[in-house]
């Protein structure tokens, strides 16, 4: 091993099978760990030679990182979101010790537009320390990121708005998927007859975005 390298709970987590949070509940003995898991995980903390980030620790009792999260209403789309929100709620339930907390901003991806001025309006208002937006509404999205606060840094999931700048964008190229798509479509087809494109939801940027994929 590297002995240069800062080991990290992450660190101790992957190599124990464990998830973060238990490392850490192992770590500040803070029970709700088997007797088993909390030996191995000690183990391997003794292995690695971890030693706790003090600073961090006492920067999670200075602070409350609070976080904004802008989805739609977790029932719509099938479930779609809801693995999104999985995700989000196990990393907040990990990072809890370090003071991080999240306020939900749902909203009715098929309702009125003036839904996301009055949502924007409340988030406008809050003390945040960043904001995570699924922007798949593509004009109230534009008008709500317009108005929030200049120091306010925000990240964009699912769906990336072109004349927005967010500090990062996790999710596909919907472009690049329409063209694979098309491609495999013309494949199967074989230059034969006519293809049909249905937008079922036509105002959403990214399906719009994997059309115009698709088409070129």
């Amino acid at each position: 091993m590297d002995k240069s390298k800062i080991i990290t709970i992450k660190d101790i987590a992957q190599k124990s099978g464990v998830s973060i949070g238990t490392v850490d509940r192992v770590v500040h003995d803070r029970g709700r760990v088997s007797e088993e898991t909390a030996v191995r995980v000690r183990k391997i903390i003794k292995e690695m030679g971890y030693r706790p980030n003090m600073f961090a620790s006492r920067l999670s009792r200075a602070k409350v990182f609070r976080f904004g999260v802008l989805i739609p209403n977790r029932d719509q789309d099938s479930g779609y979101w809801e693995a999104s929100l999985a995700g989000i709620e196990k990393a907040v339930k990990e990072l809890a010790h370090y003071g991080v907390a999240v306020n939900y901003f749902f909203f009715d991806r098929y309702g009125p537009e003036h839904y996301m001025e009055k949502i924007g309006n409340k988030i406008a208002g809050m003390p945040l320390d960043g904001l995570l937006i699924a922007p798949v509404i593509h004009e109230p999205v534009v008008n709500l990121v317009q108005g929030l606060p200049k120091h306010l840094p925000y990240v964009f999931i699912n769906t990336m708005v072109p004349e927005l700048h967010p500090i990062s964008f996790i999710g596909q190229d919907s472009f690049q998927s329409g063209v694979v798509c098309g491609r495999l479509m013309q494949m199967l087809v074989s230059g034969q007859g006519s293809i049909a494109v249905i937008l079922v939801v036509p105002d959403d940027l990214h399906i719009r975005r994997r059309a115009a994929g698709f088409r070129s």
